[in-house]
């Protein structure tokens, strides 16, 4: 099994590509008037619209209009849009859907203008993501804080300014609800435990990007990403190892008397070995992705991806292993 450096510029699992917990979309049947999400279509003898002509619309709280042109300029073909234009439309429709109570078509804007921004603006990627996070954990319109002592008043989230106080409420409450399970995922020696705190840390991640510079999580993920590696690379010599006894034991030589005699076959594997073994090649995907997306954020980061190279191709090979495994005719 090849060895693992550490890095700190990491964490297991998806931080900016992560998506919050969805909302019941609408039934598509009852799509708003403002058409689906993205038209993949070319508009007839297509005419520009700019980022300009889609933030009027919204200045002039015309949000429906606001959103047709917002699909006028997601369609273009002719003139595509930059992807500073793209993200910069995207996150108008987002606040024009939001403004019209569609929830969930507004995380999918915001979750769309993140990826617009890409690795290469990761604070607009953040608060584009912070937005679709603080969405999906308010109420209605209403964000509720649960700590920082004393009644607290729910805060409005439709308004930019309040919005970034309820990211900074979230954040506070996000931390107080998981740092006893963090240090303890830090503190433990299995992997389980710390893939579990990904969906938080990755909310916390983008609420604090959002609000500030990510000291707080970003101490957190260096050593998330450390602990990780070395866990990894237990886990995945753990399973190698248990493959191999199943494999073995797959593949002994059993007597059988039919009758007519006795003949040798292998053995093969049992109703819960086959389980197991499936169990085992599960996990090994869950870190095989959260080391592709580990990777993924160290290059957002400018720093090289290639350290975790090893870890990837190892999980990879396992997966194929254990596939063969199974799948293998005795």
């Amino acid at each position: 099994m090849t060895r693992l450096s550490a890095s700190c510029f990491v964490m297991i699992g998806l931080i900016l590509f992560a998506a919050p917990q969805p909302l019941q979309a609408a039934d598509p049947a009852a799509l708003p008037p403002f058409g689906p999400f993205i038209s993949e279509g070319v508009i007839p003898n297509e005419q520009f619209v700019s980022v300009a002509e889609v933030r009027q619309a919204f200045d002039a709280a015309d949000y429906r209009g606001a959103l047709r042109k917002a699909s006028q300029a997601l369609a273009l073909k002719m003139t595509p849009l930059s992807p500073d234009e793209r993200y910069a439309v995207l996150m108008l429709r987002g606040e024009s859907l939001l403004r019209l109570n569609e929830r969930a078509y507004s995380i999918d804007a915001f979750d769309a203008a993140s990826r617009a921004a890409g690795r290469k603006q990761i604070k607009k990627a953040a608060v584009a993501k912070a937005n679709a996070v603080i969405i999906a954990r308010a109420q209605g319109t209403l964000y509720k804080p649960t700590h920082g002592g004393g009644v607290m008043d729910a805060i409005d989230i439709v308004n930019p300014k309040s919005r970034w106080t309820a990211m900074r409420a979230a954040f506070d409450d996000l931390t107080a609800e998981n740092l006893s399970r963090i240090t303890r995922a830090l503190e433990n020696d299995t992997l389980p435990p710390m893939l579990d705190l990904v969906p938080a840390l990755a909310d916390m991640y983008v609420l604090e990007s959002a609000t500030d510079q990510p000291r707080q999580t970003s101490q957190v993920l260096k050593k998330f990403g450390a602990h990780a590696r070395t866990l990894m690379q237990a886990e995945m010599i753990r399973i190698a190892s248990r493959m191999d006894v199943l494999n073995d034991q797959a593949s002994s030589w059993v007597g059988t008397d039919t009758g007519y005699g006795s003949h040798l076959d292998r053995r093969g594997l049992h109703s819960d070995e086959r389980h197991e073994l499936a169990d085992l090649i599960s996990y090994t995907g869950r870190i095989l992705e959260a080391a592709q997306r580990a990777r993924q954020l160290t290059l957002s980061f400018g720093f090289p991806g290639e350290n975790w190279d090893p870890v990837i191709a190892d999980a990879a090979t396992l997966i194929e292993r254990g596939a063969e495994i199974l799948d293998r005719r005795y």
